[in-house]
């Protein structure tokens, strides 16, 4: 049945200032929250699920039918040179995968690896990557480069049955520069180590 609500909960300050008078003639009370409930529950959900979004797996996806640029990509994993540990695996160096467009020199795609590399691994973010390239349209690259040979005798006839290059080079130059200048910016002089915090003491540092 038609109703009007005794209030109406609204998220922006400038519409319960443009409403509140207009809605009282009607006898609806208009009241400013930042975060309505369950409003934002729903839009950190749907946040969630944006980014949380799964793809079909790698052999699902036909990627001859995305169009074809000219971009040139290069793939391989990379070995975190620290050490991490949690309860289930005890210490060790995580696994991440990075995908590079080599003339502009843009990571298409950074992840952790679900566990060692893996030839099957690299051709599935490769495929994820083609279809979600940096949050731009589905696109084919015309060449992939590699170092690994593993990864290329794997990659290769699958790309190439799909009118992508795949070539095999002694060292990914564009790949390690990326790696190296990602690096350097974790340590510039403002880097600095929790206890060198103003007024940081052993009993905070404990906590």
């Amino acid at each position: 049945e038609p109703a009007r609500p005794s209030t109406l909960v609204v998220c922006r300050r400038d519409f319960c200032a443009a409403w509140e008078a207009l809605l009282a003639e009607i006898g609806v009370r208009c009241q400013f929250k930042k975060d309505p409930q369950p409003v934002g529950q729903l839009l950190e959900a749907m946040g969630d699920a944006i980014e949380k979004r799964e793809l079909p797996p790698a052999e699902d996806i036909d990627i001859r039918a995305f169009p074809q640029s000219d971009a040139v990509w290069q793939a391989d994993f990379i070995r975190s040179p620290a050490w991490v540990m949690n309860e289930q695996e005890g210490s060790y160096r995580p696994w991440s995968v990075l995908v590079l467009d080599k003339s502009r020199s843009i990571a298409l795609t950074t992840s952790h690896t679900p566990g060692d590399p893996a030839p099957e691994m690299l051709l599935e973010f490769l495929v994820r990557t083609m279809a979600q390239p940096g949050g731009e349209s589905a696109q084919r690259p015309r060449l992939v480069e590699v170092s690994d040979s593993d990864c290329y005798d794997h990659l290769r006839p699958r790309l190439e049955a799909a009118g992508v290059a795949c070539r095999l080079v002694d060292e990914l130059s564009e790949f390690n520069d990326f790696c190296l200048r990602l690096a350097r910016s974790f340590d510039g002089l403002e880097k600095c180590a929790l206890a060198d915090g103003q007024d940081v003491t052993r009993a905070h540092m404990e906590s």
